[in-house]
């Protein structure tokens, strides 16, 4: 394999990086800190007393990375050598200019984006140079295109082939001094489902259907068991916890009902097989259903995005379970003035009392033209976290 020689520097940089005492000192705000196989990473937040500091976070969008560093996602997506570099610069970039309390481990990750589990599953993917990779379209436009659906094959499906070239690229890059994660199956039965059946038919088959779209779910949690015991054999090693990532769960797109009786027992099946839910997440307004989410077996981190109630998951989530609480990027932070932005951190830090949650600002994007004002928007955020909620 030829190397990028600017590859090993950047190694040896990110490793003085991870082992520096400011990055030493963040360890004090996560517990088991280490697996978040994905970029922007999350932790879960230790328990701490009312009146100590809560922990902050901060991530930029590739979209918005691939102009702030100068690359193409196209050639991020497709040359692991490009993958690997920028992974390497967005990290020590992030240090040296976001003074938040992500902690940086000695790993590396292999991230394709939400469309990955699609890929899998056969769903056509297209990639674009400024903005994330999305499907092409449904793979099941009648109730028999289950019935003809394959399983997932862990070294042919989707981006399997190059999933496997990336993890050998990057292992002969780490060598013993880092770590490199396989990409885990994270997408959550319902997000899969909606994506190969198209949204609507799914919402509409929610309420006049069930039994079909559990025919879905069935085939969609089967196929993530089958690749998961496939993944094990490959790297010798047993998973012990799962992650539901769930943008599509979202209230009024469904119901607190639909949720409950038609989604809720398949999340909660995996649960029960993988021993714990490290991380169950949706964007949308899950307000209606934390009382639901509550009840996964093991459940250990919560996503709080800037549509569900804060105060109420503080109230509902059992003590243990870490609140990821996300505010709104453009209207919290791009689009807000100083004074808004302290006023909505004291509420936080009121509602949170001594709960266990971190503040994340993240996914930024680029709508538009590209105006780096937006960087030094984020930094005054970040300052004015550290003030508030420190």
């Amino acid at each position: 394999m030829k190397k990028d020689p600017e590859i090993p520097r950047l190694i040896e940089q990110y490793v003085r990086l991870v082992d520096s005492k400011k990055n030493r000192d963040r360890a004090r705000f996560w517990q088991d800190p280490r697996g978040w196989n994905r970029d922007m990473w999350r932790g879960i937040p230790v328990e701490r007393p009312a009146g100590t500091p809560a922990a902050f976070t901060v991530a930029l969008d590739n979209s918005l990375w691939s102009h702030v560093l100068g690359y193409s996602l196209i050639d991020y997506y497709s040359d692991p050598h490009v993958f690997l570099k920028q992974q390497l610069r967005k990290a020590i970039y992030s240090f040296e200019n976001f003074d938040d309390d992500t902690l940086y481990t000695n790993e590396l990750y292999i991230w394709f984006g939400v469309i990955t589990e699609l890929s899998i599953l056969g769903v056509p993917i297209e990639w674009f140079p400024n903005k994330e990779g999305w499907i092409k379209g449904h793979i099941l436009a009648d109730r028999d295109g289950l019935a003809r659906l394959p399983r997932p094959d862990f070294r042919r499906s989707g981006l399997m082939p190059k999933i496997h070239e990336y993890y050998e690229v990057l292992s002969e890059y780490a060598g013993s001094e880092l770590d490199v994660m396989f990409p885990e199956w994270v997408r959550g039965p319902f997000c899969l489902s909606m994506h190969m059946r198209g949204s609507s038919d799914i919402l509409v088959e929610s309420l006049l259907e069930p039994e079909f779209v559990r025919e879905i779910l069935r085939y969609v949690t089967d196929a993530k068991k089958d690749w998961d015991a496939e993944r094990e054999k490959f790297l010798g090693t047993k998973l012990e916890s799962c992650n539901l990532y769930n943008d599509e769960i979202d209230c009024p797109s469904i119901s607190p009902d639909i949720y409950r009786d038609l989604v809720f027992p398949f999340e909660q099946e995996l649960a029960e097989t993988y021993g714990s839910v490290k991380y169950w997440h949706s964007c949308g307004n899950t307000t209606l259903f934390q009382e639901q989410i509550a009840k996964l077996h093991g459940l250990r981190l919560y996503h709080c995005g800037p549509w569900s109630g804060f105060e109420s998951a503080v109230r509902t989530m059992p003590k243990g379970v870490g609140i990821d609480l996300c505010v709104n990027p453009q209207k919290d932070v791009v689009e807000a003035d100083e004074a808004t932005m302290r006023a909505q951190l004291k509420r936080i830090r009121r509602e949170g009392g001594d709960a266990s949650y971190a503040v994340r600002a993240d996914a930024f994007m680029v709508s538009g033209s590209y105006d780096p004002a937006i960087i030094e928007k984020i930094k005054l955020w970040a300052r004015i976290a550290r003030e508030e909620l420190s």
